[in-house]
């Protein structure tokens, strides 16, 4: 890009580039580089350009300036254990990575220590190994934290790397997607569905907790980079393995299986595991991108790392935006759910001064009744009366009780209950209520026939309302 430059006290406009004498002889000419857009994952691996500031980089991109997905490796071993961990000579910034032990973790000196962690694109979420004496799994989804420079990653969390070697899977150059699967009993494999096209990438780590108290070994986390399939499982130990796991893919289905085997083991029930997985896309640099519907138009695009979008997901459309449909009739007083109704048609009685009364009777067959119910009422009462209509006699063999009346004044409930074997009536204000609901008047003692306060009777009961 040319530029007005002053040299010397004098002004010079449009100049692309100054060649200025070098001490030896010949020149130098030196070039305006802030138009360069290109950074280091854009150019071929050791090739040396001039970056936009006027220093010079070096290419990372293996694929010779494409911006295609590419999967590499790293390998670090920490000396001692740390809750930070460092992978050097990376190729590019990651868009996605997996890091897992290599030697297994034990139970032992940490209280804490990490066995895997996940960066899906978005989130980074990981297992933990307590040293409890039932060998406890825990999963991590808000501890971790990364960051990237010049090639360098650093992970850290809030539990401890163990010292040993960790091996460290990751893409570059293109997004990645995330699949959920619950596991619903122990298995030898698991299944993900809803795939574009089969993963050159793919970890799948256990989102749950759980602990060796299960007698069987779990798995925590499996690992594809492309070439090679390993894992870690859990049993009284964390154990990793590269011998005993294998996947299959056919139209859209991904099953990671292990041969079951105590470096392999079982996929842990109840829980869920996340599949995250990349796709080679041919070349191009793709996102993929969630959105929840509003009210509002909503302009989805790709962000300016990406060429395209490659998929958006759409969450279901928030309750409180669902339109409403359908009414219903109130006729009674009361709190009503009416969110989801397009209308209510409320007709309930005002009274005015004028008292309306209503009459049901309901027939009982047990003498044991702690409630009954009388079904078809107009609304709900303000007061009611309930009395006993059937006859009810003295027997010196039954020390039974029975209700015979009970009232409700809007307020309090009242009752008398009879005694037969010695035919005395005794009065009651503490074991009666009542509820209302859709029509039907439930009444209810919270005694029994055989103590004070007694239950009703195999007869006839007539209810008066009051509204």
């Amino acid at each position: 890009m040319a530029q007005n430059i002053t040299l010397l006290g004098a002004s010079y406009s449009d100049v692309p580039a100054v060649d200025l004498p070098k001490t030896g002889g010949g020149t130098a000419r030196f070039t305006d580089a802030s138009p360069t857009t290109a950074v280091e994952s854009d150019v071929t691996q050791g090739k040396i350009f001039v970056k936009a500031d006027g220093s010079l980089g070096t290419g990372t991109n293996q694929g010779g300036g494409s911006s295609g997905l590419k999967v590499a490796t790293a390998i670090t071993t920490l000396d001692a254990a740390s809750n930070t961990i460092s992978f050097t000579g990376l190729q590019g910034e990651p868009t996605s990575f997996a890091v897992i032990s290599m030697d297994g973790l034990t139970t032992e000196a940490y209280p804490y220590k990490t066995a895997a962690v996940v960066f899906d694109g978005m989130d980074l979420h990981g297992q933990t190994i307590t040293n409890t004496s039932n060998a406890q799994v825990s999963y991590d989804g808000s501890n971790f934290s990364k960051n990237y420079s010049n090639g360098t990653l650093t992970i850290t969390g809030a539990t401890y790397f163990q010292a040993n070697e960790y091996k460290l899977v990751y893409t570059y150059g293109g997004g990645a997607d995330t699949e959920d699967v619950q596991v619903g009993s122990g298995a030898t494999s698991i299944t993900f569905t809803g795939l574009e096209d089969e993963p050159t990438y793919f970890s799948c780590i256990f989102k749950s907790n759980f602990s060796s108290s299960y007698g069987y070994q779990r798995v925590i986390a499996v690992v594809y980079d492309g070439n090679d399939i390993y894992g870690l499982e859990m049993d009284s130990e964390a154990k990793y393995s590269d011998a005993h796991w294998s996947y299959s893919y056919s139209n859209g289905s991904l099953t990671i299986s292990s041969d079951g085997t105590n470096a392999g083991g079982y996929f842990h029930q109840p829980g869920y595991y996340q599949l995250t997985y990349a796709i080679d896309s041919g070349g191009g640099n793709y996102q993929t991108k969630t959105v929840t519907p509003t009210t509002s138009i909503q302009n989805v695009t790709a962000d300016s790392q990406y060429d395209a979008l490659k998929k958006v997901v759409v969450n279901p459309i928030p309750s409180q935006y669902i339109i409403p449909s359908g009414s219903q009739n109130i006729s009674s007083n009361g709190a009503y759910d009416i969110s989801s109704l397009a209308s209510v048609i409320v007709n309930v009685p005002t009274g005015g001064g004028e008292v309306n009364i209503e009459t049901k009777s309901v027939t009982n067959s047990s003498d044991q009744a702690t409630s009954i119910q009388f079904t078809g009422l107009s609304g709900q009462p303000k007061a009611f009366f309930v009395r006993l209509t059937s006859q009810l006699t003295r027997s010196s063999s039954y020390s039974y009780y029975y209700i015979t009346a009970m009232s409700y004044d809007g307020t309090n409930h009242r009752g008398n209950y009879y005694r037969r074997s010695n035919g005395t009536f005794y009065n009651d204000t503490t074991h009666y209520s009542h509820s209302y609901s859709n029509g039907t008047l439930t009444i209810s003692s919270s005694a029994g026939r055989g103590s004070a306060g007694g239950s009703f009777y195999n007869g006839t009961y007539e209810l008066i309302a009051i509204y």
